[in-house]
C-alpha cells in the first residue's frame, strides 16, 4: 500500500524494535524498510523514494534536506527525548514539534504536553518500543543475549554478583558538542560545572567500591555519546579484575542480567523499575534545579548521600521490588506497559496510510526531484555505497559502532522476527 522508511538514531537506541515494526507493516502489505539516521536516511529518501518516513527527529537539517530534493513525505516524529516534555521548563529540543504534525508519544501524558506546545499536532500514544523488551519474552528471545553469553562474551564471572552503573556524562568527552550545546542553550554553564563534580566524584567512589567489593562485577556503561576510552583514561580502574566498561548493544540486556542498578540521573532507571531490579541514584546535593524537575527523579526512590550508604544499597539481602513500587508511576506516565508498543506503533503507521491514501496517491507519481543523484555530495554516495557492505565499518565517516548496522544483521534478524510473529501476534492479542 505505502512505501515506508523507518528511522532510528544509532542501533543501541530501538533498532530492533524498528525490525519488529517493519515485518509487521510488510504482513499488512505495505513496502517498508529500516535505515539509520543521517547519511542513510539521506541516500534511501533518494533511492528508495518513500512516501511516510519514521523518524526519531524531525530537524531543520531534514526539513531543508527534503526542500532541497523537492519531496514531501508525510514525517512521523518519535521523538526520543521525550521526558523533556515533562521536565519543566521550554529546552530547546522541543521546537521540533512546533513543526510536526504526526507525534509517535509514549503516553498520553507526553502527548497532551506536545499538543499544549503545537495544538494542531496529531498523537498517537503508541508507547515505548524499547521498553517491550523487558515484559515480552520473545522479544528477549529474538534480541537479547542470556547471561551466560554475556558473561562469556566479555569475561565476566557470570556467578558473581553484577552491578551496573550507567553513566551520564557525555557532554564532558565531547568539547565540540559541548560549545554547541551551550551556545545553543541546551545546557548552561553551572549544569556543566555540576556534572563535572558529579563525575569527579563517582570516579572516587567507585575506586572505594571496587576496591572493597573484589566478589563483585562491576559493570560501567558511559553514555553512547562519550567515547569508551576516555572515560576509562580519566578514571583509572580499567585494569582491575572485578571492573568491566562496556558500551556494546542495547542497554536493556545489560539491565535485564544484572543485579543491581546504579546512577546519577540516566531515564535508564525507569528501564531497570520495568526489569524489577533495586536500584539507586546518587548525589543528591548535586543536583541543580534543572536536574531535580527530571521527571524520573520525582518519583521517590532510594538515593545515596555517601560511598557507604551506596554500600549498605550493595550489601542489602533483600531489596523490595522495582516494578511493584514504580508501576503506578510508569503506568501513568506511559500509560500501557504491556510489551506491545511496537505492535501499536505498526497499526498505527498503517492506519495513517490507510487515512491518508489520496495524499500517498500523490506522492507515488514520480516527480523529478530538484537535485538529480549524481549532485548529491559525493561523501554521501561513498557511505551510500559502503553501507551496502561490511565495509563500512572501517569508513572514516563512522563515529563509533552505534552508526552501523550490517546488512547480513538486518536480514538474519528480520527472517528470525518473520518466523517469531505468531508467538508476538499471541502475546499481542
Amino acid at each position: 500500500m505505502a512505501k515506508i522508511l523507518l528511522v532510528e538514531q544509532h542501533v543501541n537506541r530501538s533498532f530492533d524494535s524498528l525490525l519488529i515494526i517493519n515485518e509487521l507493516l510488510r504482513e499488512m502489505g505495505h513496502d517498508s524498510r529500516v535505515s539509520l539516521s543521517g547519511s542513510f536516511m539521506n541516500t534511501e529518501i533518494i533511492w528508495f523514494e518513500p512516501q511516510i518516513i519514521y523518524t526519531p527527529w524531525l530537524s531543520p537539517k531534514i526539513m531543508n534536506f527534503l526542500g532541497e530534493l523537492g519531496v514531501a513525505p508525510l514525517l512521523l516524529n518519535s521523538f526520543q527525548e521525550q521526558n523533556l516534555l515533562l521536565d519543566e521548563g521550554f529546552h530547546p529540543h522541543l521546537k521540533q514539534l512546533r513543526m510536526s504534525n504526526y507525534f509517535f508519544s509514549w503516553g498520553d501524558v507526553y502527548g497532551e504536553a506536545a499538543r499544549a506546545i503545537n495544538p494542531d499536532i496529531r498523537y498517537y500514544s503508541a508507547g515505548v518500543t524499547r521498553y517491550d523488551a523487558y515484559l515480552n519474552p520473545t522479544v528477549q528471545d529474538l534480541f537479547l543475549k542470556t547471561k551466560k553469553d554475556l558473561a562469556e562474551a566479555f569475561s565476566i564471572p557470570e556467578a558473581t554478583p553484577w552491578v551496573l552503573v550507567a553513566f551520564d556524562y557525555a557532554l564532558l568527552f565531547k568539547p565540540k558538542r559541548r560549545e554547541k550545546a551551550l551556545r545553543m542553550g541546551f545546557v548552561d554553564q553551572e549544569y556543566l560545572d555540576v556534572t563535572q563534580k558529579a563525575f569527579d566524584r563517582l570516579s572516587q567512589w567507585l575506586d572505594i567500591l571496587t576496591r572493597n567489593n573484589p566478589g563483585t562485577s562491576f559493570i560501567l556503561r558511559p553514555h553512547p555519546g562519550a567515547p569508551l576510552h576516555l572515560v576509562q583514561q580519566a578514571q583509572g580502574i580499567a585494569d582491575r579484575p572485578n571492573v568491566f566498561y562496556n558500551s556494546s548493544g542495547n542497554i536493556n540486556q545489560w539491565i535485564i542480567h544484572c543485579d543491581r542498578y546504579l546512577t546519577r540521573l540516566s531515564s535508564s532507571i525507569m528501564e531497570a523499575w520495568l526489569a524489577n531490579k533495586p536500584t539507586c541514584t546518587l548525589f543528591p546535593d548535586l543536583q541543580n534545579e534543572e536536574i531535580r524537575n527530571y521527571v524520573h527523579l520525582r518519583e521517590p526512590q532510594l538515593t545515596a548521600a555517601t560511598v557507604e550508604e551506596v554500600q549498605a544499597f550493595l550489601e542489602a539481602p533483600e531489596p523490595s521490588a522495582s516494578l511493584l513500587r514504580h508501576r503506578p508511576f510508569l503506568e501513568r506516565i506511559f500509560g500501557q506497559v504491556d510489551g506491545c508498543a511496537s505492535a501499536r506503533t505498526a497499526r498505527f503507521i498503517d492506519q495513517i496510510a490507510r487515512e491518508e491514501q489520496a495524499t500517498l496517491a500523490t506522492l507515488s507519481r514520480r516527480v523529478p526531484h530538484k537535485m538529480p543523484h549524481w549532485q548529491y555530495p559525493l561523501a554521501n554516495q561513498v557511505k551510500h555505497l559502503l553501507r551496502r557492505t561490511n565495509l563500512f565499518q572501517y569508513s572514516p565517516w563512522r563515529n563509533s559502532p552505534a552508526d552501523y548496522v550490517a546488512p547480513a544483521y538486518v536480514r538474519t534478524k528480520s527472517a528470525e522476527v518473520r518466523r517469531a510473529l505468531p508467538e508476538l501476534r499471541e502475546k499481542i492479542s
